[in-house]
């Protein structure tokens, strides 16, 4: 990762990488959409 280089390989930087991540954003918007009550009408 060009940014992890970029930061001398910093975990932090591992871990935003991960967390910016498209696969990681869909997860977490799932979960988020999920755990939304329903609301009634």
């Amino acid at each position: 990762n060009r940014e992890a280089e970029a930061n001398d390989y910093r975990m932090s930087s591992f871990i935003l990488a991960v967390v910016r991540s498209d696969p990681f954003q869909m997860i977490r918007a799932r979960v988020v959409t999920e755990a939304e009550p329903q609301q009634e009408r």
